[in-house]
């Protein structure tokens, strides 16, 4: 029985496929296999295309799409809650007031380290502070 997939309704008609062991094995170690090569390649790109550089997969592109990825859930949960928008044009979210905000920051906060929104365009802007070139420019990585 935990060899086989097996499908059932869902919301909306669609079928949902439940994963068997197996499959869910397979499936984590297939993205394991390409999360390595994956950054093995963006390494790569990078040495190429910015000589001298020293930013290698670990830790600094594994580092960076880890934070990414922890700002575009952010967003994401953002754009799911009334009171929040985006601004295609200027490419930002938009609040409709400072109570929306306040609410928002106040529930995400789960303990005396969490990182809010404020915190999180803190750590990007003092991140990007500290990724300049020798001439002061800004680093075309960032």
């Amino acid at each position: 029985m935990d060899d086989i997939g097996t499908t059932s309704s869902h919301k909306k008609g669609k079928p949902r496929s439940f994963w068997n062991h197996r499959e869910k094995v397979f499936l984590i170690t297939t993205m394991k296999d390409f999360r390595a090569s994956f950054y093995n390649e963006c390494e790569k790109k990078i040495l190429s295309a910015f000589l001298g550089t020293d930013l290698r997969a670990s830790p600094h592109i594994d580092s960076k799409i880890k934070m990414l990825r922890k700002q575009y859930n952010t967003l994401q949960d953002m754009l799911n809650i009334s009171g929040f928008g985006w601004d295609g044009e200027q490419k930002m979210v938009l609040v409709d007031s400072d109570d929306v905000w306040q609410n928002y920051v106040r529930d995400r906060a789960t303990g005396e380290l969490a990182e809010n929104p404020t915190d999180a365009v803190a750590a990007m802007e003092k991140e990007d502070a500290n990724a300049t070139t020798e001439e002061g420019e800004q680093s075309p990585v960032e």
